[in-house]
C-alpha cells in the first residue's frame, strides 16, 4: 500500500508542476511581467519564485517515485512529504491570511494533498514494533 500512495503522490506532484508551469505560468508570469509598476527586481524575484516552485515539484515527483521503486530509501520521500505538507501550510495560511483569491488557484490544497499521500506512504511503510503472532 506504501508504493501506491509513493506512486499517485508522484503523479500528482507531476501533474501539478506541468499545470504549474503551463496552465499557471502564462497566466502568472505574463501578468507579473506586464505589471508596470511594479520594480524590476520585485518582477524578476516573483519569476524566479513562480519557477522555483516548479522545480520543487519536479524534485518531489522523482523522490517519491525513486522510493516507489526502493522502499529502503525513505529519507527520500520524508524529505518530498515534508516540502509538500509546508507548502500546503504556505498556502492555507496566506488564503486565509492574505486574500480570499488564493482560493481560486490549487495552493492552498494540492500541495497538501500530496503531502498528505506521502504521509500515508510513510505510515504504510513503517515497521511493527512488535511481531505478528
Amino acid at each position: 500500500m506504501s508504493k501506491l500512495a509513493f506512486i499517485l503522490a508522484a503523479i500528482a506532484a507531476l501533474a501539478m508542476a506541468f499545470a504549474h508551469a503551463f496552465l499557471g505560468g502564462p497566466l502568472v508570469v505574463e501578468a507579473i511581467r506586464n505589471a508596470p509598476s511594479l520594480p524590476e527586481v520585485v518582477v524578476w524575484l516573483s519569476y524566479f519564485t513562480w519557477h522555483d516552485g516548479t522545480v520543487a515539484l519536479l524534485v518531489c515527483s522523482a523522490a517519491f517515485a525513486f522510493v516507489a521503486m526502493r522502499p529502503k530509501e525513505i529519507v527520500l520521500a520524508v524529505f518530498a512529504t515534508a516540502m509538500m505538507a509546508g507548502f500546503g501550510a504556505l498556502g492555507l495560511a496566506t488564503a486565509i491570511m492574505g486574500s480570499d483569491s488564493l482560493w481560486q488557484t490549487p495552493a492552498p490544497f494540492a500541495f497538501g494533498i500530496i503531502g498528505g499521500l506521502g504521509l500515508f506512504g510513510i505510515w504504510r511503510r513503517r515497521k511493527p514494533v512488535m511481531p505478528s503472532v
